[in-house]
Parts: C-alpha cells; structure tokens; sequence
C-alpha cells in the first residue's frame, strides 16, 4: 500500500477546524503527517494543562474555604469555652449565696425575699452541675 507524502508546511499554514484537524490533508493523509499529529497533541496537552490549573484554583478555592470554616468553628469553641466557665463561676456564686440565706432577712421583703430565691433555684435548675 503507497503511503502518501504529506507536504511539509509550518504552523502558521495549518488552520483549524472543529476538534484541532487541519484543513491541508484528507483524513487518511492527516493520519500520517507528523505535523498535523504534533499539533493535535500539542492542542491536547494545551488543553489538559488548562483544565488541570483550573481544578488546581477551584480546589484552593475549597481548601481556603475549608480552613476558615475550621477556624470560625475553634474560635467559637474557645468562646463556648469561655462562656461555660462564666456560668459555672456564676452558678458557684448562687449557690453559696443561697446557702448563706437562712430565712427572709426582714418580714416586710419577705415576697421579694422568696421571688429571689425562687429565681436563683430557677437558674441553678437550668444551669445544672455537670461531673
């Protein structure tokens, strides 16, 4: 079977059509030019190159947005932290107070008295101790 001779040609004379063919050579003649092989898998590698840098931003893009989230989440840890150590010094504080309390300290408060210590059994409820 004769082979046919592609004509040399530079890059500048090859055009494009679609999915990177040359217009310069039939489909059996484009199978063997080395040129038009070169610059389909030159436009290929292009291509691939393009598409891996764009996956290579979109996953940074994730990954940043990953390590924020995780930061916000310790930096609400901390707080929450922080918030619970306010309560149990708080809830410590009611409590002494209200084991100190050994009766209404004036009869004329004595509503006021027993709304006080309903409020603080109320919160040290709500703000049980826990091991």
């Amino acid at each position: 079977m004769n082979t046919p001779k592609p004509t040399p040609r530079t890059d500048a004379e090859i055009t494009f059509t679609g999915a990177y063919t040359c217009t310069h050579h039939n489909d059996q003649q484009r199978a063997v030019c080395p040129v038009c092989l070169v610059t389909t898998l030159t436009a290929e590698r292009d291509q691939l190159r393009a598409d891996c840098e764009n996956e290579t931003k979109w996953a940074a893009h994730y990954l940043a947005d990953a390590l924020a989230a995780k930061a916000r989440a310790e930096r609400a840890e901390a707080q929450l932290a922080a918030e619970r150590e306010k309560v149990g010094v708080l809830r410590e504080a009611l409590e002494n107070l209200r084991d100190e309390q050994n009766g209404v300290p004036l009869y004329t408060r004595e509503e006021q008295w027993k709304q006080a210590m309903d409020g603080a059994e109320a919160a040290l409820a709500a703000t049980e101790a826990k091991p």
